[in-house]
């Protein structure tokens, strides 16, 4: 597989980039904050999440793009609050 590949909720309230088959990062909004926030999968939880983002198995995990990500951070980090995790 070649990394990265981009995904989101069909909310679209989260974004996912995936970096590697053990990373990602998440961009997420709750109501007026956003967080931008790196994970390394290590536990077994973890890779399957891994493996339902990367498969868009469930119908809530939906593909996006670069462009799409790139956008909504520009986006929410001009109209929005940003806040740590």
């Amino acid at each position: 597989m070649t990394y990265p590949i981009f995904r989101k909720y069909n909310d679209g309230l989260t974004y996912f980039k995936v970096t590697s088959d053990a990373e990602f990062q998440e961009l997420k909004r709750q109501g007026k904050y956003y967080s931008l926030s790196n994970f390394k999968c290590k536990i077994h939880p973890d890779r399957v999440f891994m493996g339902d983002l990367i498969a868009c198995s469930d119908g809530f995990i939906v593909t996006s793009n670069e462009s799409e990500f790139l956008q909504t951070l520009k986006t929410w980090s001009q109209d929005l609050e940003f806040h740590l995790p």
